[in-house]
């Protein structure tokens, strides 16, 4: 299988990517920084996926100095939890919106359309599920939801303090991380309530004090034992969600 080199800032995004990638057969370095991933000493890799928004180099700036470093054969791959005009990654190869599956990357390297993600709402995406399932062992994917739950209380914890002293912008970068690790797993409800907490804020956090399903916190804290439940119903050996 090819040899992927992971750009990412974000621990847990990095962390559960090469997961990902290593139970689906890839070999995978990765790096904390562009700069960091330039001075790593590796022959090409065949792929290079990189986040777009990282402190220090990053974007076009970092393409270049990769392209001039591992040569033409070597395939960009630009990442983002959000859209990026296509005038801001010229020199990247393909782009994938976070967060994405392993089966999307393979579309796109295959050159096959990327489904569009689902819409609803349910606790489990069966689909996504399975997919991790055909890809591990049930230890591995048991793992994996253990490591995503554990992380989002903690970051929860950050965010009830982020509230507390109004800043704002951890409130969101951490939403934004339970997104991206809830939307690798099919997690859809986590997932969609993560996303409404990063783009609300603080303020729509807020907002919700009072109402019959408390704050978007106190939302996702209720969603949690749900999502738990399946996986106790459904156990990985099973193989259906």
């Amino acid at each position: 299988m090819p040899h992927i080199l992971v750009i990412d800032d974000d621990d847990l995004s990095r962390e559960l990517l090469t997961m990902l990638l290593v139970a689906d057969g890839y070999t995978v370095t990765t790096a904390p920084s562009g700069d960091e991933a330039l001075q790593l000493p590796i022959s090409p890799p065949d792929i290079i996926l990189t986040d777009m928004q990282m402190p220090g180099l990053c974007g076009d700036p970092l393409a270049a100095r990769l392209r001039a470093l591992h040569g033409p054969a070597t395939r960009l791959i630009a990442m983002s939890g959000s859209d990026v005009p296509p005038s801001q990654r010229t020199l990247y190869d393909d782009f994938l919106l976070k967060p994405f599956a392993v089966a999307d990357l393979e579309s796109l390297l295959a050159h096959k359309p990327i489904l569009t993600p689902s819409t609803g709402t349910p606790v489990l995406d069966p689909t996504t599920y399975n997919n991790l399932l055909s890809a591990m062992s049930p230890k591995q994917l048991t793992d994996m939801f253990d490591f995503c739950l554990a992380d989002a209380e903690k970051r929860l914890t950050r965010m009830a303090q982020a509230v507390a002293t109004g800043d704002d912008a951890t409130y969101r970068r951490e939403a934004h991380t339970i997104k991206g690790g809830f939307g690798m797993l099919g997690a859809l409800e986590l997932k969609e309530i993560a996303a409404t907490m990063e783009t609300g804020g603080i303020a729509a956090d807020d907002s919700n004090e009072g109402s019959q399903l408390g704050t978007l916190r106190d939302q996702f804290l209720a969603a949690i034992p749900r999502l738990r439940r399946i996986l106790v119903a459904h156990p990985p050996h099973s193989g259906a969600a």
